[in-house]
C-alpha cells in the first residue's frame, strides 16, 4: 500500500504485478457482490413489507 508499483519489464516483475492487479479486480469484484446482495435483500424486505400492507389494508392505489 502507497507504493505506486512500476513494471520493470522483467518476466518475474510483471508475473507479481499481474498477480497484484487479480488480486485487487477479485476484491472489488467480492465487494460488487456484497452491494448487490445487501440492494436485493433490502428491495426484498421492501416488498414484502409493502405486500402484507397491501394485504392488510387494501388501499385505494387509483
Amino acid at each position: 500500500m502507497g507504493k505506486t508499483i512500476i513494471c520493470d519489464g522483467s518476466h518475474h516483475h510483471c508475473s507479481i504485478h499481474r498477480e497484484r492487479e487479480r488480486e485487487r479486480e477479485r476484491e472489488r469484484e467480492r465487494e460488487r457482490e456484497i452491494v448487490v446482495a445487501a440492494k436485493r435483500d433490502f428491495l426484498i424486505s421492501q416488498i414484502s413489507h409493502y405486500s402484507s400492507g397491501i394485504a392488510a389494508k387494501k388501499p385505494n392505489l387509483f
